[in-house]
């Protein structure tokens, strides 16, 4: 009898809800996923661990929290930022790498994600487990967001990993500079993202209804 119910448990027991949340820096990946974890779905920042790891270089300048990494990083043309740039970007593919171990060794976790603005840098091979893994759905800016977007990066720093893609034309002032070279990462996102929208609302509404009745 024992064993009948125990399959039958295990015949039909819900698959793991697992969802990545992806998008520019400042795009709601935050909000969302504390607002999913509010269900009881456990929630992971990969902002939070990356800091962690970078503690100590953070500490020696006298820098903390996410703005701290942010201006331990620099502006984007300054002569450390390349090489702070990599090693955040180590860091980000360390910290992904161990989330995604874990999951691989617990088939049946459930977990949101919040990733970083620059997780499309992570490389295939990371993106490709992460979609395996994973529901990606990508937090998407529409042309009006984006500019909202450009003006907190500009009035309230964020980790940003430019690889490359800030410009500066002669005469441009580093706003207009910030504003022509942002958008060029969003096609990025497109091309990682492998879930609509209405997806993710549907698993966001069967998981908040799970508390009671809608009123």
């Amino acid at each position: 009898m024992s064993n009948t119910s125990q399959n039958s448990g295990t015949a039909f027991a819900k698959p793991p809800l697992r969802i990545a949340l992806i998008g520019m820096s400042g795009a709601g990946k935050t909000f969302w996923s504390r607002c999913i974890a509010e269900s009881g779905i456990p929630a992971i920042s990969c902002d939070d661990r990356i800091e962690e790891k970078l503690a100590r270089r953070l500490a020696s300048g006298g820098y903390s929290g996410i703005n701290g990494v942010a201006a331990w990083m620099g502006w984007p043309d300054s002569a450390a930022y390349a090489e702070r740039e990599s090693q955040y970007l180590a860091e980000e593919i360390a910290t992904l790498d161990e989330i995604l171990s874990d999951l691989e060794r617990k088939p049946h976790q459930s977990l949101v994600l919040d990733t970083t603005g620059s997780v499309i840098y992570t490389g295939n091979h990371l993106l490709h487990r992460l979609r395996k893994l994973m529901t990606v759905v990508y937090l998407a800016a529409s042309e009006a967001e984006q500019k909202l977007l450009i003006e907190r990066y500009l009035g309230d720093p964020k980790p940003v990993l430019w690889r490359g893609a800030f410009q500066a034309k002669q005469g441009e002032t580093p706003r207009q500079t910030v504003a022509r070279c942002y958008p060029l990462c969003r096609w990025l996102y497109c091309a990682n993202c492998r879930t609509p929208p209405t997806r993710f609302l549907n698993c966001c509404r069967r998981n908040f209804c799970r508390k009671g009745p809608a009123v």
